[in-house]
């Protein structure tokens, strides 16, 4: 996390403005649907540089250090995870 600027209450508010972070198309627009309809939310944010990230491909993207921003449908829980918790 302290790879990312602004840590933890930085990805929060991206992840609660509707900014899902590395989504594809399809994952956007499922959390758009979650938004409209009832639904989980998840963001995924890669910890390096947007420079970084734009010269990468697909796959060099997912192994890249992520964090996951998932708010359950009931809205009452949201979790910020690493893959060390998961």
């Amino acid at each position: 996390m302290a790879l990312h600027k602004g840590g933890p209450s930085m990805l929060l508010t991206q992840h609660q403005s509707g900014d899902w972070g590395d989504v594809d198309v399809d994952d956007a627009a499922a959390n758009q649907r979650a938004l409209e309809r009832g639904g989980r939310i998840v963001s995924v944010y890669r910890l390096l540089e947007p420079t970084v990230l734009a010269r990468m491909t697909r796959e060099e993207r997912r192994r890249s250090p992520t964090v996951w921003v998932i708010t359950e449908a009931n809205r009452w829980r949201t979790t910020v995870m690493t893959p060390r918790c998961c």
